[in-house]
Protein backbone atom coordinates (compact mmCIF):
# COMPACT_ATOMS: atom_id res chain seq x y z
CA UNK A 1 0.00 0.00 0.00
CA UNK A 2 1.34 3.19 -1.12
CA UNK A 3 0.47 5.77 1.76
CA UNK A 4 0.69 9.39 0.27
CA UNK A 5 1.52 12.57 2.25
CA UNK A 6 0.91 16.24 0.81
CA UNK A 7 1.34 16.37 -3.25
CA UNK A 8 1.79 19.15 -5.63
CA UNK A 9 -0.12 19.77 -8.24
CA UNK A 10 -3.64 19.36 -6.99
CA UNK A 11 -3.49 17.48 -3.61
CA UNK A 12 -4.76 20.50 -1.47
CA UNK A 13 -7.52 21.44 -3.89
CA UNK A 14 -9.19 18.16 -4.38
CA UNK A 15 -8.58 17.09 -0.77
CA UNK A 16 -10.50 20.86 0.56
CA UNK A 17 -13.62 20.19 -2.00
CA UNK A 18 -13.93 16.96 -1.00
CA UNK A 19 -13.67 17.72 2.99
CA UNK A 20 -15.68 20.99 2.36
CA UNK A 21 -18.50 18.67 0.80
CA UNK A 22 -18.14 15.79 3.06
CA UNK A 23 -18.29 18.30 6.08
CA UNK A 24 -18.20 22.06 6.01
CA UNK A 25 -22.17 22.18 7.00
CA UNK A 26 -22.53 19.57 9.31
CA UNK A 27 -21.54 18.45 12.67
CA UNK A 28 -17.65 18.34 11.81
CA UNK A 29 -17.69 21.85 10.29
CA UNK A 30 -15.78 23.37 13.10
CA UNK A 31 -12.98 20.96 12.25
CA UNK A 32 -13.46 21.20 8.81
CA UNK A 33 -12.70 24.67 8.34
CA UNK A 34 -10.02 24.55 10.84
CA UNK A 35 -8.00 21.51 8.28
CA UNK A 36 -9.27 23.65 5.31
CA UNK A 37 -7.20 26.83 6.99
CA UNK A 38 -4.38 24.58 7.69
CA UNK A 39 -4.24 23.04 4.15
CA UNK A 40 -3.94 26.55 2.44
CA UNK A 41 -1.05 27.65 4.30
CA UNK A 42 1.83 28.89 2.93
CA UNK A 43 3.77 26.80 4.94
CA UNK A 44 2.03 23.65 4.05
CA UNK A 45 2.37 24.86 0.33
CA UNK A 46 6.36 24.84 0.30
CA UNK A 47 6.44 21.42 2.27
CA UNK A 48 4.40 19.15 -0.72
CA UNK A 49 6.22 16.62 -2.34
CA UNK A 50 6.45 16.41 -6.10
CA UNK A 51 3.92 13.65 -7.64
CA UNK A 52 7.33 11.47 -8.82
CA UNK A 53 7.71 10.43 -4.87
CA UNK A 54 5.02 8.24 -4.90
CA UNK A 55 5.80 6.98 -8.98
CA UNK A 56 9.31 6.43 -7.14
CA UNK A 57 7.65 4.41 -4.43
CA UNK A 58 5.33 2.30 -6.71
CA UNK A 59 8.63 1.45 -8.43
CA UNK A 60 10.14 0.40 -4.91
CA UNK A 61 7.03 -1.82 -4.17
CA UNK A 62 7.00 -3.50 -7.83
CA UNK A 63 10.62 -4.20 -8.27
CA UNK A 64 11.07 -5.60 -4.80
CA UNK A 65 11.54 -9.22 -4.03
CA UNK A 66 10.19 -9.27 -0.73
CA UNK A 67 7.97 -5.67 -0.96
CA UNK A 68 6.99 -4.16 2.53
CA UNK A 69 3.31 -3.91 3.45
CA UNK A 70 3.23 -0.11 2.83
CA UNK A 71 5.48 2.65 1.31
CA UNK A 72 5.28 6.18 2.94
CA UNK A 73 5.73 9.07 0.40
CA UNK A 74 5.05 12.50 0.71
CA UNK A 75 5.14 14.82 2.94
CA UNK A 76 4.09 13.86 6.43
CA UNK A 77 3.30 10.40 5.10
CA UNK A 78 6.45 8.91 7.31
CA UNK A 79 5.44 10.60 10.35
CA UNK A 80 1.40 9.44 10.71
CA UNK A 81 2.60 5.71 9.64
CA UNK A 82 4.69 6.34 12.81
CA UNK A 83 2.39 7.47 15.25
CA UNK A 84 -0.36 4.78 14.01
CA UNK A 85 2.32 2.17 15.40
CA UNK A 86 2.89 3.83 18.09
CA UNK A 87 -0.58 5.40 18.91
CA UNK A 88 -4.17 4.05 19.44
CA UNK A 89 -6.52 5.68 17.27
CA UNK A 90 -8.29 7.89 20.17
CA UNK A 91 -4.38 9.26 21.06
CA UNK A 92 -4.29 9.98 17.47
CA UNK A 93 -8.27 12.04 16.71
CA UNK A 94 -6.73 14.05 20.24
CA UNK A 95 -3.93 15.10 19.18
CA UNK A 96 -5.14 16.34 15.26
CA UNK A 97 -8.16 17.72 17.81
CA UNK A 98 -5.95 19.49 19.54
CA UNK A 99 -3.99 20.53 16.70
CA UNK A 100 -6.47 22.50 15.20
CA UNK A 101 -8.29 24.17 18.55
CA UNK A 102 -11.31 22.18 18.08
CA UNK A 103 -13.11 20.40 21.38
CA UNK A 104 -13.19 16.57 21.15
Amino acid sequence: MIDPGALRPEFTEVAVDGLRAASGSGPYGPIAKAIIKSMASDDLERRKSPPTVIAEAIHRAVKSRRPNTRYASGFGASLMLFARKLLSVRWIDAAVMRAFATPA
